[in-house]
């Protein structure tokens, strides 16, 4: 049996249409995996665990590990993810600055509690040797090494004096030391006292900042007092005494006269200057008249 032209030209198309379909099928697609096998984050570690790093890196950097968990515990309360006003990151708020001094350029990278602890503890490692003393040390992690110097080794913000009574009182009692005593001051090198706990800002430096923060100008200065010499009414020959007034009438009458010069005999300190000599004529009486020589005759 003959096929019409027209179906063989059909059969043909239809051919050329399925073709494309197997190919595709033939070929390997892509499915997305089940949601529960996609990897989450890595949890943030337990206070065990943080407890455990901070041991191992005080101890690799040779510092005391009560000294670490004290700053720790004032600076970020454990919290890996903790970030300052001032833009301190991590566990021990190291400033992304600080941070790039010791090679670490990425401020993500401080959210790591291993990143943070090891660059944290070599700046706080630095200051010790530096200073060789704990409660500098502990000044300047918080305030900075210049305000540490331009207060002569004290750092008088109430924020910090708050901060390093924080930090060493909890120290000392993990050593079992008294805070406020000789002990104390030997093992941590400031006197460290109780009013640093509640220390605020003076009550003239809140004033001097106005409202919302805005300074108000300073307060124009004292004028200058000029010296006017007092003038000495004695010695005006041409005063009269009834016309003063009653302020320097008491004035006058205040100071104490100068006792009266004793009076200069002028004529007895008087030369009597000789006449000269050589106005003198002298008397012819005692000269004898020379006699000429006598000639000789020949």
């Amino acid at each position: 049996m003959l096929l019409h032209p027209l179906s063989i030209s059909q059969t043909l198309i239809a051919i050329l249409l399925l073709l494309p379909i197997w190919s595709f099928a033939a070929e390997p697609v892509d499915v997305p995996a089940p949601a529960a096998s996609i990897q989450s984050p890595a949890p943030s570690p337990s206070r065990a665990e943080l407890n455990a790093m901070v041991d191992h890196t005080a101890q690799t950097h040779g510092l005391d590990r009560d000294l670490v968990h004290a700053l720790i515990r004032a600076e970020s309360a454990y919290n890996p993810q903790a970030v300052s006003p001032a833009g301190a990151l991590g566990l021990m708020q190291v400033m992304p600055a600080t941070a790039a001094d010791y090679g670490v350029n990425r401020a993500e990278a401080l959210f790591e509690p291993a990143t943070n602890l090891n660059t944290g503890m070599r700046h706080f490692k630095r200051l010790l040797n530096k200073y060789n003393n704990i409660g500098a040390a502990v000044m300047a992690y918080n305030a900075g090494e210049g305000a540490l110097e331009r207060g002569g080794g004290v750092v008088s913000y109430a924020e910090t004096q708050r901060y390093t009574h924080q930090v060493l009182l909890a120290y000392l009692k993990s050593k079992g030391i008294a805070p406020y005593s000789p002990d104390a001051r030997a093992a941590t090198g400031i006197d460290l006292k109780p009013e640093m706990a509640t220390a605020s800002v003076p009550a003239s430096r809140r004033s001097s900042a106005g409202i919302a923060g805005v300074a108000k100008p300073p307060a124009a200065p004292d004028p200058l007092q000029t010296f006017e010499p007092e003038p000495d009414l004695r010695w005006q020959p041409t005063f009269k005494q009834p016309e003063l007034k009653p302020a320097l009438r008491a004035q006058l009458a205040a100071k104490p006269h100068l006792p009266a010069a004793p009076e200069l005999n002028v004529a007895a300190l008087r030369m009597r200057i000789p006449e000269p000599q050589y106005l003198m004529q002298p008397s012819s009486r005692g000269f004898q008249r020379r006699q000429p020589p006598r000639q000789i005759a020949d």
